[in-house]
């Protein structure tokens, strides 16, 4: 700006340039030119400034939406092992509490019935508590196959 202020005060004031003097228009076709590609130059950086300035926050913006993602999934992940957590913990306070409590009444009862009772239903009895003790077993074995769930080793079985 200062160098417009000082050349246009030296155009404009007395003696000025005299245009038809060759050389005079010469210093003046330079000095415009030097001017125009200043000015130039300036525009092409603003333009270049502006392009960076794009990409940065485009580059950005990607950052964000990859971090974002990135958290979905990982509340994805603790939201599904919580789930396994919960089923393991009904399977066994449910489930294996009541085929344990089972499993102890049907041998208790297989026990007296041999005593006391007629060998048919001693034998009946007899053969429900292995079945029983399968069926914990069973049991105990998806609750197990749940645990390396809890710690994102393995996949879920239907």
């Amino acid at each position: 700006m200062t160098a417009v202020g000082y050349s246009l005060i030296s155009i404009l004031l007395h003696p000025g340039i005299d245009i038809d003097a060759r050389e005079e228009r010469s210093l003046a076709t330079r000095v415009f030119v030097m001017f125009a590609i200043v000015i130039a130059a300036n525009l092409v950086m603003r333009i270049e400034r502006g392009r960076r300035a794009e990409a940065i926050a485009a580059e950005r913006d990607v950052a964000n939406e990859n971090l974002q993602l990135a958290k979905k999934a990982q509340d994805a992940e603790l939201a599904a092992a919580e789930q396994r957590f919960r089923i393991r913990r009904e399977i066994h306070d449910g489930l294996v509490q009541s085929l344990y409590a089972l499993t102890l009444q049907l041998s208790s009862v297989a026990t007296e019935a041999e005593r006391i009772a007629p060998v048919l239903i001693s034998t009946r009895l007899a053969k429900l508590v292995p079945l029983s003790r399968a069926i914990l077993l069973e049991a105990r074995h998806y609750m197990h196959d749940l645990s390396p769930m809890l710690a994102g080793e393995g996949e879920l079985h239907g």
